[in-house]
């Protein structure tokens, strides 16, 4: 794999860039894909040494960038993943859904979701903006800003050296359990992300039929101590939807966690 990337998206990849970030010390991380919006600031690549976390001041600004893009109504309500991962984290840190506003308030203290000393860290294997990408693939801005001629490029050197950063960092804080929301066809990023690549056990721990779709969640031995994996459903359109969807699935996680080490819950 060439490592010929540029020296300013190397060290903006192998940093927080690409997370709404947290507490790297809970229990519990959500690992998504990668952004869904167009508010993340790759366009700068500066690197971004400190954890990133919620706060009413940082609410504001990306309500004030969201009203520079001729949309002022922003609201970080207006994020169904985001909604959906804070009902999840409700249900496994407490065992209850109806407190998840708690973790998703607009005036979000530390503890909060999202926040400094919460009980979560939400986090994504890839640091740039999905709709950044267009439908060839890679634009030039990007080409220029990375070095990388195509996305396929682009994620492979992700897979081999931010993967490892990300390896790292989950080793210094060792999750309870880390749980990965995506579609089927991107799913085995966070296999190679946190399991070294292993498949998936031919058999899932809990399935559910939304429609025509199958949408399984599959629990696994990470490549992290005292750490288990959790590839799961989207959060959000053709995935996880409903309310009950998600308290059974935070209640299995939630078990599974108090069932192995409880005291990793407490105090959040």
């Amino acid at each position: 794999m060439s490592t010929d990337c540029s020296n300013v998206f190397r060290e903006w990849a192998l940093s927080y860039s690409g997370m709404d970030g947290g507490n790297p010390s809970a229990p519990l991380w959500i690992c998504g894909i990668e952004f869904g919006d167009d508010l993340a600031a790759e366009s700068d690549m500066s690197p971004v040494r400190e954890v990133p976390c919620w706060t009413a001041e940082g609410r504001a600004v990306s309500v004030r960038r969201a009203a520079e893009k001729g949309n002022p109504r922003l609201s970080y309500l207006k994020w169904p993943y985001c909604i959906l991962a804070a009902k999840l984290a409700s249900v496994v840190l407490t065992g209850e859904l109806d407190g998840w506003r708690r973790y998703y308030r607009e005036d979000a203290d530390e503890k909060g979701f999202c926040g400094r000393y919460g009980g979560v860290f939400c986090l994504n294997l890839f640091p740039i903006t999905c709709r950044r990408i267009t439908e060839d693939g890679w634009d030039s801005h990007l080409q220029t800003r990375t070095g990388f001629p195509s996305r396929h490029h682009y994620r492979a050197w992700c897979v081999e050296y931010r993967f490892g950063f990300l390896r790292d960092l989950a080793r210094s804080h060792r999750p309870a359990a880390i749980v990965c929301p995506s579609a089927a066809d991107t799913r085995h990023y966070s296999l190679h992300a946190f399991a070294h690549g292993v498949p998936l056990p031919e058999r899932p721990i809990m399935e559910r039929q939304v429609g025509r779709k199958h949408l399984r969640t599959y629990k696994l031995a990470s490549c992290i101590e005292n750490s288990s994996l959790w590839v799961v459903p989207f959060l959000g359109q053709g995935g996880v939807m409903s309310n009950a969807h998600v308290r059974d699935l935070g209640r299995l996680i939630r078990n599974e966690i108090c069932h192995g080490a409880p005291q990793r819950l407490d105090g959040v």
